[in-house]
């Protein structure tokens, strides 16, 4: 495993240093809106959600606590992400947008509309998606005053860049739905959540993230903001099979939530910085 962005560890002390692991190494600093899988694989949402399962697999178990500071923008975040009665989020990516703070109602709204329209899309759905794009086009035209006054004042050239190619791109994708092209509405959707990622990523950026319990930070590392982690598997003899593809190994990539759970993430990428990860065999999978 390797530290590939990660904005800031806070370490209590500095420290030293199968499916197998790659080197530690950490390059600079930056925000990652999504989980990726590198390479051509066309399992991504499979392995996003894998790689969910791995990082609690290899992380330490902390004590769970309030952090001060949390309002009714997250507990509405944290709703979206459970789910209610029988509908249970379990998109990844959807999921580290949910867990980016700072985000006003009118990007919830936004985000909810464009998800919704996915999930219909992935249904074939048409009527259905096609009603919740309209309503994402109603939030662009409505509401987009209302969302640059929560981008930082230094990035607003670059949220009014991503909000244009958002009225733009739902205009081509409302086009497509209406002739009931599938595929093309799909890869569209998937371009606009990416856009959405990255306005979202920008509102975040001068979150002053609170510092968790001197009780926790005095024994143990938090992460402030996120990591992106890079990890190479590979199996003793054996290829890994991909929808029919096989492949010596698989190089991976995940995103490392700072947000939700900073004395788990850092904990994790500490051990990572520390090559703790390098050569150990998976015992369970």
């Amino acid at each position: 495993l390797r530290i590939m962005h990660m904005r800031e560890l806070r370490l209590r002390t500095p420290s030293a240093g199968a499916v197998s692991v790659v080197k530690t190494q950490q390059s600079s600093v930056s925000m990652r809106g999504a989980v990726r899988t590198a390479g051509s694989h066309s399992t991504q949402q499979v392995v996003q959600t894998a790689l969910l399962s791995i990082l609690l697999l290899f992380s330490p178990v902390q004590h769970l606590f309030a952090l001060p500071g949390i309002g009714s923008g997250t507990a509405i975040a944290k709703e979206l992400a459970s789910g209610s009665g029988s509908k249970v989020n379990k998109d990844p990516q959807s999921l580290l947008r949910l867990a980016l703070p700072k985000q006003g109602k009118e990007v919830r709204e936004l985000q909810a509309s464009l998800e919704e329209s996915q999930d219909n899309l992935q249904r074939l759905l048409f009527s259905n998606a096609n009603s919740a794009v309209g309503k994402a086009v109603g939030v662009l035209k409505s509401k987009e005053a209302a969302i640059l006054k929560q981008v930082p004042s230094g990035r607003a050239d670059e949220a009014k860049a991503l909000l244009s190619q958002l009225s733009e791109g739902v205009g081509i994708l409302k086009s497509q739905i209406v002739a009931l092209q599938a595929d093309a509405a799909i890869s569209t959707q998937s371009k606009l959540l990416a856009q959405l990622s990255s306005l979202e990523e920008i509102i975040a950026s001068d979150y002053a993230q609170p510092t968790p319990p001197t009780e926790f930070t005095s024994t143990v590392p938090w992460l402030k903001g996120r990591a992106e982690v890079a990890m190479t598997i590979k199996r003793d003899g054996e290829k890994f099979d991909v929808d029919g593809t096989l492949y010596d190994k698989l190089d991976l990539k995940m995103v490392v939530d700072g947000y939700s759970a900073p004395i788990t993430s850092g904990n994790f990428v500490d051990l990572v910085q520390r090559g703790f990860y390098n050569g150990m065999h998976i015992q369970r999978s």
